[in-house]
């Protein structure tokens, strides 16, 4: 049996994201790929592409970019992913750091910027 709920993770552009999420296990992979997931879907809906347009930039077949957009997620990893956003010109970044005082476990925490603007300095 299959215990599951479902986090909502917000955009700064306002984009809702919901990913599947096991409680009270310490597998926050799931969290991870989907949200690696929603940024590319986000990213190929935002360019207005047809599932052959958007095979063809990421070196897929259509069928296979119809499973990334239906977030048909088994037997996808999380390199794949990470390495299909590079490709479409996004940078990824992970951080790992420790957990504040207080807190034994850690957290997963994502974020898809729309924009990143630099502060000249």
């Amino acid at each position: 049996m299959r215990c599951s709920w479902w986090r909502k993770i917000y955009s700064q552009a306002g984009t809702v994201y919901s990913v599947s999420a096991r409680l009270g296990k310490t597998q926050d992979g799931p969290l991870l790929k989907g949200s690696l997931l929603l940024a590319l879907q986000e990213i190929i809906k935002g360019r207005g592409w047809k599932q052959v347009e958007a095979a063809a930039q990421l070196g897929l077949d259509q069928a296979e970019v119809s499973k990334l957009l239906a977030s048909r997620m088994a037997g996808l990893f999380i390199e794949r992913l990470v390495h299909f956003l590079s490709l479409l010109g996004q940078d990824v970044e992970v951080t790992v750091r420790k957990a504040p005082r207080g807190r034994q476990r850690g957290r997963v925490l994502t974020r898809h910027a729309r924009k990143m603007s630099r502060v000249a300095g």
